[in-house]
């Protein structure tokens, strides 16, 4: 009998402890939202999908404990208005290295060892290349070329989807990465992995299977609810509205899904990791 009620003991402990871990998460990831200026914080609650706002989240962590140094950002196949951008406060200059504005350089298929990317290799103190890597036959490849850019003591920022389907142009080659494969790769283009990890949920792995990238407002905890009908505003009604919709159509296709749910879970969903290049001694 002792044995039995230890042990129910320990499973309600085991409940207590996720239900407060749970609790923890969510709190932090509103107070990160809410700490974002309006216009942010509106895109992040009613446009953003949650795996890209809980990457946010773990990249402004880094940037705020690590301080790297900004002087000279590239993005790589994006623009000026990625959001990790926007976190990094003063910034130096930002090159956006894209495949539509010269195809013959920027196309990160190629191998960028020759001379015709000599100008642009040891350049950059950040390198930013979020969620691209699905959208190319070798990543490989891919992160070798985008660790070539980087001068000594630089720094490499990924993000991935580690569970998606058909979406983007031109191309959709694979449906994910794992952390680990993120790692390797970084190693491999001679940079040492800082920091590496991922959002795992199962409801969040259903809707990214489907292509389906619900945001907070529509698919997380009602607080986020309230969080995106607050940014809109009262003069926007169509945009209540179809939030409300699209919050009930959420909760028809997902019953009783939370996005974070309280048991753990191996469903990743994200991937993200910072590589740094080596100092030369």
């Amino acid at each position: 009998m002792d044995m039995a009620l230890r042990r129910s003991y320990g499973k309600v402990l085991v409940k207590l402890t996720q239900q407060r871990s749970r609790f923890l998460f969510v709190r932090d990831l509103m107070g990160f939202v809410d700490r974002l200026d309006e216009d942010f914080k509106n895109r992040v609650l009613t446009r953003m999908d949650p795996g890209r706002v809980i990457s946010l989240k773990a990249f402004l962590a880094y940037v705020a404990s690590h301080s790297p140094s900004t002087d000279k950002v590239a993005v790589v196949s994006g623009s000026t208005s990625e959001p990790e951008l926007l976190l990094l406060g003063e910034i130096g200059s930002i090159d956006c290295l894209n495949f539509e504005d010269n195809p013959e350089i920027f196309d990160l298929n190629k191998d960028w060892s020759g001379p015709s990317w000599e100008r642009y290799r040891g350049t950059y103190d950040l390198v930013l290349c979020e969620q691209v890597l699905e959208h190319l036959p070798d990543p490989k490849l891919a992160i070798r070329n985008l660790a070539s850019l980087l001068r000594d003591g630089g720094l490499l920022h990924l993000s991935v989807p580690s569970v998606n389907n058909y979406h983007g142009e031109p191309h959709y080659w694979y449906a994910g990465f794992a952390t680990e494969a993120l790692n390797s790769w970084l190693v491999d283009a001679g940079l040492s992995v800082v920091e590496s990890s991922s959002w795992r949920s199962k409801k969040g792995s259903r809707m990214y299977s489907t292509s389906d990238w619900a945001p907070l407002s529509e698919s997380g905890p009602v607080v986020f609810f309230i969080g995106g009908l607050g940014s809109l505003g009262g003069g926007d009604f169509r945009g209540v509205v179809l939030l409300v919709l699209r919050r009930l159509r959420n909760a028809f296709l997902y019953p009783f899904q939370p996005l974070f749910a309280i048991s753990p879970t191996n469903a990743a969903v994200v991937s993200w990791a910072f590589g740094a290049k080596r100092e030369e001694k």
